[in-house]
């Protein structure tokens, strides 16, 4: 009798362990995943768009030169596979890196055709960048994402 006493008791710990794991997995959210990115030229600027899985993503851009670069970090963000690289008007092709250290960071990096202006802002689940000719961002200016 006392075997099957400590037997229930051990199956129900299990039980129990087994519910509490399975809710925090289930409270975990999705990490985003960048899906899509496009290039489009308009007649006074370019708009790159990237697609992610989830709205509200929290990024931040900065510009590089040699070559002539605009990088956007998307945090807790992964790639999806066959992303284009393609380029249009300002933008001659795109790369994309993911961070080795365990962040789950995503990094998004336009080669452009000359230094430009850009602006960047959130929509819906959306990030897009309007790229501006002959006025020239500062290379030290970064900007974020404004905090929820």
């Amino acid at each position: 009798m006392m075997l099957r006493n400590s037997a229930v008791t051990i199956s129900a710990s299990l039980l129990a362990l087994l519910v509490c794991f399975g809710s925090t997995t289930a409270l975990a959210a999705d990490p985003t995943q960048v899906s899509a990115a496009s290039v489009t030229e308009a007649s006074d600027h370019t708009e790159v768009r990237l697609q992610l899985s989830n709205a509200g993503a929290t990024y931040s851009a900065f510009v590089a030169s040699n070559p002539d670069r605009l990088m956007v970090d998307i945090t807790g963000a992964t790639l999806a596979s066959g992303l284009s690289t393609a380029g249009a008007g300002l933008v001659d092709h795109i790369e994309y890196q993911t961070f080795n250290d365990g962040s789950d960071n995503a990094r998004v990096i336009l080669f452009l055709k000359s230094k430009v202006k850009h602006e960047i802002r959130s929509e819906g689940s959306s990030i897009v960048l309007s790229l501006q000719a002959g006025v020239v961002d500062d290379p030290m200016a970064s900007q974020n994402n404004p905090p929820a």
